[in-house]
């Protein structure tokens, strides 16, 4: 406990000091070039987090759900037969995602969130990659050890990448030791560990905060720190290499997240984030001086880059108003890029009625019919949104017994929803 109190009071005193650390020059790097998966590759993907999404997105607190291609796990006490076979995590000590010719290998697990009571991390392990829970650590999978497992790959599975999918609960911090190296993140990181055995952690999101004894590292979004095995010290961060993070699958987190470029930028004046690339579109944002922000792409003038701020919310800034580091290609596009979304009609996620009876509704309004009157702490499938996300459409576990339905909507305002869950990242429903 006494590591996670100091962690946590270095994060918040790091933090702090954000703006210190970012260049005071523009300045560039060379990455090496992504290529472009194989459309076999990729359609097999998009089927195995089409389906780990539907099988596994009303896993709850310290759950492990199996969410496509080949698996394996120990001890056995507990029985997993097939893809959406949902267990007690605590019950398990290590777990194998193993190589697969027909479908990635993907499996959720939820970590505790020792902050909120009720409140998880979720965490995704994809393609052929194993990880360990230090029995001795409490709780269990609090500390783990992550590797790569040792199996002959298929064509997609050397082509693709392979490694842990983190995200903090929606406002909290996850704390978690991973290799050796403790972890304390705000928002959404990848680990991965090389052939040479290498262990590198790219934060997509937010930040985060790596200790090693008493050295301590900040890592911010768009770059990364890669440890050599048993290492004892940590190095220095920098820009990730965007190459191992081409198709990641970031529709499986409970919001997504636009996988940004390497390196960051900071806001060198008051600037508002506009809808398009032109001084005359909508203004979504003010963004304020010295503010982070993380760069999508430019438009063909060179004009104007799209980036992400911290919270999610993306736009156009004019390129004169932003500093820092920048890549030495990105790339270009004038019309604003959609984000990742997932599919209508899948479960993606769980939530209750409050302590009260409330009604479940026809439509997403208190003028709509009446289809079921939900008992206190009824738990109910969540499908999505209205446009205007304050209303989500739900789905009972058993139809109503004076109606017969069993979908309808209820306002997000009255009802608990899981703090992984934002709402703004369901699918609005057609």
């Amino acid at each position: 406990m006494r590591k996670v109190v100091i962690v946590l009071v270095v994060f918040m005193g790091l933090m702090s000091l954000s703006l210190s650390v970012l260049p005071a020059q523009n300045s560039h790097f060379t990455t090496a070039p992504v290529n472009a998966q194989d459309a076999a590759c990729s359609t097999q993907l998009e089927a195995a987090v089409s389906q780990t999404l539907e099988l596994c997105g009303a896993t709850s607190r310290g759950q492990l759900c199996w969410g496509s291609g080949a698996f394996d796990y120990s001890p056995k006490e507990v029985q997993i037969n097939a893809p959406g076979g949902i267990v007690p995590l605590a019950g398990i000590s290590t777990v194998i995602n193993n190589s697969s010719a027909d479908q990635p290998s993907i499996t959720r697990l939820n970590f505790e969130d020792a902050f909120t009571d009720g409140g998880f991390a979720s965490a995704f392990l994809i393609g052929p990659v194993s990880a360990s829970a230090d029995t001795e650590q409490t709780p269990l999978w609090s500390a783990l050890t992550l590797s790569r497992t040792e199996t002959e790959l298929s064509e997609c599975e050397v082509a693709g990448t392979s490694g842990m999918l983190m995200q903090a609960p929606a406002g909290q911090l996850l704390v978690l030791t991973v290799n050796g190296v403790t972890v304390t993140m705000n928002n959404t990181a990848f680990v991965l560990v090389t052939e040479a055995g290498e262990t590198v952690m790219d934060v997509l999101r937010g930040n985060a905060i790596a200790q090693i004894g008493n050295n301590v590292q900040v890592v911010f979004a768009g770059f990364s720190i890669t440890l050599p095995a048993d290492a004892d010290t940590l190095p220095a961060p920098m820009p990730y290499d965007p190459t191992p993070l081409t198709g990641l699958p970031t529709q499986l987190l409970p919001s997504i997240v636009t996988v940004p470029l390497p390196g960051n930028v900071s806001a060198m004046a008051s600037t508002s984030l506009y809808a398009s690339p032109d001084l005359g579109a909508p203004q979504l944002a003010q963004v304020l001086p010295g503010t982070v922000l993380n760069l999508l792409g430019e438009d063909p003038t060179a004009q104007w880059w799209n980036v992400v701020q911290e919270d999610g919310q993306s736009g156009w800034v004019p390129a004169t108003a932003i500093g820092g580091i920048f890549p030495a290609t990105a790339p270009q596009y004038s019309a604003t890029p959609q984000p990742p979304t997932r599919p209508y009609g899948l479960v993606l996620g769980r939530g209750a009625a409050p302590g009260n009876e409330i009604n479940m509704r026809a439509a997403p309004s208190t003028d709509a019919e009446i289809l079921a009157k939900l008992l206190p702490l009824t738990e109910f499938n969540i499908l999505g949104r209205n446009a205007a996300a304050d209303w989500i459409q739900i789905r009972l576990d058993a139809p109503d017994p004076t109606t017969g339905a069993t979908d309808g909507w209820v306002a997000v305002r009255i009802v608990t929803l899981p703090n992984s869950l934002r709402v703004a990242d369901l699918p609005v429903v057609p």
